[in-house]
């Protein structure tokens, strides 16, 4: 048992576990919206796995000479960890496979997600990562995740509102639990939905994104076997937002509630054997 927590702690560590949870995702809309391009998911895959790994391990400094403009940006990386590298790959073989126009799609949000981390955004007298500018943390994460999960994978561009906003509504559901967990952490200028509402509150709009999500599942006209999955997912979400709480484990959120992005594909799969 310890050796399986050890593991399971290296994969979230890593960044393995959401990167898997957002290529499971990604898998999920594609089923649903009949894409049948393998390699998209693995490019979600892959994208995640830099963007989590890099913004983690780097440090990035922006100086100002005094009245003389300003100085070039310098990269410092203490530890670069050893799954860019294999990510960076796989973001290249599997970006010759996709088409332009979808590729057009997920730039935005890879370039997002690459400065939700960097701090490129001036505030006041010093650089900021965009996740720290005010009130807008869980929303960039749901573009980003709308862009990439739900818009990326579609081959009909018709449904691609109806795909974002599938994601990015259960983006915000699940994320909002993360911002609970970091209500003593978080400065109070981040303005954070538990910050802004108290928790009581935001688990409740935590709960009824969830619902919006399922609404826009229905727009998809998806086959029973996947809206009985869908429907499930959220229902765990919906019981793991509702006992989320700030003296929670790292481990009820980075696994558990994290988890709930792979969920729909797992319980699909199964489903579709019995339905």
């Amino acid at each position: 048992m310890d050796t399986l927590k050890k593991t399971l702690d290296y994969l979230i560590q890593k960044r393995y576990w959401v990167s898997l949870c957002a290529a499971g995702l990604a898998r999920f809309v594609q089923d649903l919206s009949g894409s049948e391009n393998r390699f998209k998911a693995p490019l979600v895959f892959f994208s995640t796995l830099v963007i989590y790994n890099l913004g983690k391990s780097s440090h990035w400094y922006v100086h100002q000479r005094k009245g003389k403009g300003w100085m070039p940006m310098r990269k410092r990386i203490k530890k670069t960890p050893i799954e860019i590298l294999p990510g960076l790959i796989g973001v290249v073989i599997s970006l010759f496979h996709i088409p332009l126009h979808a590729v057009y799609v997920l730039a935005p949000a890879f370039i997002l997600g690459f400065f939700y981390t960097i701090p490129l955004c001036r505030s006041k007298s010093k650089y900021i990562p965009l996740r720290q500018l005010k009130g807008l943390k869980i929303f960039l994460i749901a573009i980003s995740w709308g862009l990439a999960i739900g818009v990326f994978p579609l081959e009909d561009d018709s449904l691609g509102w109806r795909a974002f906003g599938l994601i990015a509504l259960f983006v915000i559901g699940i994320g909002i639990p993360f911002d609970v967990r970091d209500l003593v952490r978080d400065a109070p200028q981040l303005k954070t939905l538990p910050q802004v509402l108290g928790e009581t509150r935001a688990k409740a709009l935590a709960l009824l994104c969830l619902l919006g999500s399922y609404v826009f599942s229905c727009a998809l006209d998806p086959p029973l076997a996947y809206e009985l999955a869908y429907i499930a997912s959220l229902s765990v979400a919906g019981f793991l937002i509702g006992y989320a709480r700030v003296q929670r484990p790292n481990f009820y959120y980075s696994f558990w509630v994290e988890g709930c992005s792979l969920l729909p594909l797992l319980l699909s799969l199964m489903f579709s054997l019995w339905i």
